[in-house]
């Protein structure tokens, strides 16, 4: 009786350790959400601080992709002169090209972004990446405006 009791318990201890465990892969916490860019222009509060997945295109510095979102002009933050832009079919939104953004590329087919080179310009890219707000307006990544 007490062997089978002994088991018992060690089956119970182990479930919560498994689910522990569980729990801390999938951090309730820190949120991960798939959005389209213009839920965050639309309400960068809420996104303030949340890490989010886009699956858009890349835009560089081009101006073309600003030019399809005009009702955009001025919602959006932009960190240096060295950031660039993502888009997908709801807008566009920058990517703060500073070191230390925490911005994690998941799908890109080049080696590195080159934003003057127009041949990367609408190429697939999805990336992971922190919402940071200033002065009321977004930018992707953890932004630091010590680094200016």
């Amino acid at each position: 009786m007490k062997r089978i009791l002994g088991i018992v318990l060690m089956f119970f201890i182990a479930n919560i350790l498994l689910l522990r465990c569980e729990k801390n892969l999938t951090n309730p916490y820190r949120k991960d959400v798939s959005v389209k860019i213009k839920e965050i222009i639309s309400n960068p509060e809420k996104y303030l601080d949340e890490t989010v997945t886009i699956d858009g295109y890349y835009g560089g510095w081009s101006g073309q992709v600003m030019e399809l979102f005009p009702e955009q002009a001025g919602k959006i933050y932009i960190h240096t002169r060295s950031d660039q832009l993502i888009y997908d079919s709801s807008g566009y939104i920058y990517m703060d090209a500073s070191s230390g953004t925490e911005i994690q590329i998941l799908e890109w087919e080049f080696d590195t972004m080159d934003p003057t080179d127009n041949s990367q310009i609408g190429s697939r890219l999805k990336i992971r990446s922190p919402v940071s707000v200033v002065e009321g307006k977004p930018i992707l990544g953890k932004v630091d405006l010590n680094s200016n």
